[in-house]
């Protein structure tokens, strides 16, 4: 796993906690607020499935572009995410000096390499950070337990993707929470809180999703909540199989992934 710069990570917590106290009034910033204030000129076309946002400066102009195309609308929960990820780049110095002097390339914010990984996760984590900083997110959760209605409601208030607000949710709640993202029954990235259980996978990214998974049939909209046997999806020990486990999964049509969540009460 690429691991975000610890000097960049520190500056990325004081600026964007910073920001949100200066641009939002309750849950949801202010974005446009900032792009106006930094002098930013912002644009919003359909550029095909080329990117979905990218910074550039162009004689000594700041410039984003967000790709209508691939869902970035303004007042998307998906745009902006993008727009954010992208003010990462104009606001991290180390991001905007590297590309100010050609040390890093304009670039499509999903293109991966080893140069632009790390530029990427650092944006991504920013994003995640300015939209729903840590100490809002929690405060925000009330001490619920976790489940779908709990992530469309953090989703509303923060005005953000139901995606990017369900992997938030691991990083900053105590909670037993297990997310998958599967594409054709293969499963393309998981996510674990640090709360879940240390059990080993019968899975892995590329492979096949397991057989009783409810993501296997599971096509539109949002599911039930069932009971599911961790046995499919773990090897279990410690009386870690006797706990009951809960399963549900929902389309993400942007994607075109099915989203499982796995968790434990």
């Amino acid at each position: 796993m690429i691991r975000i710069r610890p000097e960049v990570e520190k500056r990325i917590i004081q600026l964007t906690n910073y920001l949100h106290a200066e641009y939002s009034t309750n849950f949801a910033i202010n974005l446009d607020e900032i792009v106006e204030d930094e002098g930013i000129i912002l644009h919003y076309d359909d550029y095909e499935n080329a990117f979905d946002g990218m910074f550039l400066i162009d004689l000594g102009k700041h410039h984003i572009h967000l790709n209508i195309a691939r869902g970035n609308y303004k007042k998307s929960g998906r745009g902006r995410f993008s727009l954010a990820h992208e003010l990462g780049h104009y606001l991290i110095d180390e991001h905007h000096e590297d590309i100010r002097i050609g040390k890093l390339k304009p670039h499509p914010s999903f293109l991966k390499n080893s140069q632009i990984d790390i530029y990427e996760r650092e944006a991504d984590h920013f994003a995640a950070n300015l939209l729903m900083p840590k100490d809002k997110f929690y405060n925000a959760c009330g001490g619920r337990n976790f489940d779908w209605n709990l992530i469309e409601d953090l989703s509303k208030k923060f005005k953000t993707s139901r995606l990017a607000t369900l992997i938030r949710f691991p990083n900053v709640i105590r909670h037993e929470v297990f997310v998958l993202g599967s594409e054709n029954s293969i499963i393309k990235w998981f996510i674990i809180s640090d709360d879940f259980p240390k059990m080993k996978h019968k899975f892995k990214r590329g492979g096949n999703l397991p057989n009783s998974a409810l993501a296997n049939q599971h096509k539109n909209g949002i599911s039930t909540i069932i009971d599911t046997d961790p046995n499919d999806w773990f090897i279990t020990w410690g009386g870690k199989s006797d706990r009951d486990m809960y399963e549900q999964c929902y389309f993400a049509e942007a994607y075109n992934q099915v989203i499982t969540l796995l968790w434990f009460l």
